[in-house]
Formats: C-alpha cells, sequence, structure tokens
C-alpha cells in the first residue's frame, strides 16, 4: 500500500512539475499524467482539482465543474471552493454564490476563516458586475459586509476583511467610515 501510494505521489509530482516546467509548461503532459491518476486512483481528490485548474485556464467552466465534482467526497472544501472561482471567472454570479456558500459549509476550523474572506469578495465582486441585476446589487454588499465582519471575528487581524469591510462602506457612499 506504502508504494502504491508514493507512486502515486511520483505522478502528480512529475505532472506538477510539467505543468510549471520554466520553459514553458507542458500542459498536455500534466494533464495526461492527471487523468491517468483520475482514472486509476479516483479517491485521489488533488489528481482531479488539478485537472478541473487545468480545464478552467483554458476557459472550459463546464469540464472544469465536472472535473471538480469528482473531488466532492475526497476534498469537499477544495471542490466547493475551486467550483465557486470556476463560475466566477465565467460571470455565472448567481452560481457561484452558491457554491461559495457550499464552501464555507464545507469548510474545516482551518479554512473557515478563507472561506469567509473569499466568500465576501465573491458577493463583493458580484454587487459590483455590469452583469448583476440593480436589484440584487444591495442584497450582495449586505452579505459581502456579514462575511467580512464574520472573518474579522475569526482573526481581528485580517487585512483582507477590514480592506472589504471599508471597500462596502466606500461602495455605500461612506467614505469618511471607510
Amino acid at each position: 500500500k506504502e508504494l502504491e501510494v508514493s507512486q502515486i505521489c511520483l505522478k502528480f509530482n512529475r505532472a506538477f512539475l510539467a505543468e510549471s516546467h520554466p520553459s514553458g509548461p507542458e500542459i498536455a503532459e500534466a494533464v495526461s499524467e492527471y487523468i491517468t491518476m483520475q482514472e486509476d486512483n479516483p479517491w485521489f481528490a488533488d489528481a482531479s482539482l488539478r485537472v478541473g485548474k487545468q480545464w478552467q485556464s483554458l476557459g472550459r467552466t463546464q469540464q472544469a465543474l465536472q472535473s471538480y465534482r469528482m473531488a466532492m467526497n475526497d476534498a469537499p472544501f477544495e471542490a466547493r471552493l475551486y467550483s465557486a472561482e470556476a463560475l466566477r471567472e465565467a460571470g455565472q454570479y448567481t452560481n457561484a454564490l452558491k457554491w461559495g456558500e457550499r464552501a464555507l459549509a464545507a469548510a474545516g476550523e482551518k479554512e473557515e476563516h478563507y472561506a469567509y474572506v473569499f466568500l465576501a469578495n465573491l458577493y463583493y465582486e458580484a454587487a459590483t458586475s455590469h452583469k448583476t441585476p440593480s436589484a440584487a446589487k444591495d442584497e450582495y454588499l449586505r452579505m459581502a459586509m456579514e462575511r467580512y465582519v464574520k472573518a474579522l471575528d475569526i482573526d481581528s487581524d485580517c487585512f483582507a476583511a477590514a480592506n472589504g469591510v471599508g471597500m462596502v462602506f466606500a461602495r455605500r457612499g461612506k467614505s469618511e467610515i471607510a
């Protein structure tokens, strides 16, 4: 069993190195390795997450989401978070927010703070997007503020959350408070 795990780690590392090769990424080689690992070891979530990231970098949102779905059982927080990020990049804010909320629900104690900041930033971005209906913008700003405050409750020194609170105040025309 240890030998099998070592072989999987070696394959993963080789694929990761190919992906980030200094003379240019060897994406095809990396993706091929990841897909082989994904098929041979469906429980190895990192391979599915990396395949998803590659699809995402190519703008293939649906394929990325399919790969993230394969990792849901073994990496629930990361798979949901990456799904939210892929949908955000595609400008699908309503679905991105749903997946962001799911990521927060799946977050462990060490991930919770990051999840709140990520989700707050996502709500803020959705509120400021031209794609968002005017009726939803104020609600999204309220949700962003709520998530920033919860992040500050966890870590009162969080610069990103404090800055986010200021951005929400500024967006609402209260620059003196911001």
